[in-house]
């Protein structure tokens, strides 16, 4: 690389100084005719940086790891999530290495993936990584690799939606729109992850703190898509049914949707609809309501804590919450008035 610098510092006429701080993005210190001559010099020689001379001189790589469990439930990365990570990134001119990896390999007696056993990165960012083996947690405090965890609710060292917070909120959304009978739906199976247990725990918290009767319906094994059609219509034709839903998750709205449909109830005439998701809802019948999780944001947040720890020694951080918020859509009215409701037929 040496030889080649002084190549380009040669037949441009500056010295080899010059052109380092120029390739390295100190152009702006220098004259445009300057600048653009060692640029053109650069090219015709087909100069490239050699990235490992300057991570051991910075001893750092200009690269840090996104890594998802690939055999958890949430081993998915969301579009939000990448491009707030990516985002945040380029401002430092940071590299992105992204893998999946299965929980159940890194296990006693067998070789770790490259990834963990070569310091090849700065740091890592952990995507829903609820329950890290404890072969990986003594692998990344004893090695000393700053990491944080995206979407897990911790006390340090991670970055979280507020889902417990964005459940009152529908809630209270509904609430004000003059709704007294509000029902919680969901059909998936409960979980482990913290997201399901704060969004259900907030609807509760926020129906009887403003004395309202919670109304939930909640699948204990999994269901085919008949049988979710079928269970969300049941609870709709029920007597006192709600006439506002909450749903944890957006893939619950169809089901609802379709029983609605099927009782002849019209949204959101008839019944009211909130759910939860990262990007903008429309399932063919119009835009639902939803409380938008800031996956984008969090991505950015997660690599300011991360880079704030390399340049710390890794020291341990809060753990910081972010606000989930409101997307007015098309699914929430004022619930139906008393006489037309009581005189629909729901069978």
């Amino acid at each position: 690389m040496r030889s080649t610098l002084a190549l380009i510092a040669r037949n441009v006429g500056v010295s080899s100084m010059t052109v380092s701080r120029i390739l390295s993005g100190k152009g702006h210190l220098y004259r445009p005719e300057t600048r653009e001559k060692v640029l053109a010099e650069a090219r015709r020689q087909q100069y490239r940086p050699n990235s490992f001379a300057k991570a051991i001189r910075a001893r750092q790589f200009g690269t840090v790891a996104l890594i998802a469990a690939s055999d958890m439930e949430f081993g998915w990365i969301s579009p939000g999530l990448q491009n707030g990570i990516l985002a945040e990134l380029n401002k430092n001119d940071t590299h992105l290495i992204i893998n999946y990896l299965p929980l159940s390999r890194v296990t006693p007696g067998r070789p770790l993936p490259r990834l963990l056993r070569e310091w090849s990165v700065d740091g890592l960012l952990l995507n829903h990584m609820s329950a890290l083996t404890p072969e990986i947690t003594a692998l990344i405090r004893e090695g000393g690799l700053p990491a944080i965890r995206c979407n897990v609710r911790e006390d340090t060292d991670a970055v979280y939606p507020d889902d417990f917070g964005g459940a009152v909120a529908a809630v209270e959304i509904l609430r004000k729109a003059g709704h007294k009978r509000i029902g919680y739906f969901t059909l998936h199976p409960p979980f482990a992850h913290f997201s399901y247990i704060d969004r259900y725990d907030g609807y509760v918290r926020a129906m009887t703190e403003s004395g309202l009767t919670p109304q939930l319906f909640r699948a204990e094994l999994k269901l085919s898509l008949a049988e979710q059609e079928l269970a969300a219509t049941e609870w709709l034709k029920r007597a006192g049914r709600p006439t506002a839903v909450v749903t944890p998750l957006s893939g619950d709205v169809s089901s609802v949707f379709a029983a609605a449909a099927k009782l002849g109830l019209r949204v959101p005439e008839d019944l009211s609809i909130i759910t939860f998701d990262e990007d903008r809802l429309d399932h063919g019948h119009g835009r639902f309501d939803y409380m938008a999780l800031p996956t984008e944001e969090l991505g950015r947040e997660a690599v300011r804590m991360l880079q704030e720890k390399i340049e710390q020694s890794n020291k341990l951080l809060p753990a910081r919450c972010l606000p989930c918020t409101y997307r007015c859509g098309l699914s929430v009215g004022p619930p139906p008035i008393t006489k037309r409701f009581n005189r629909r037929k729901l069978s």
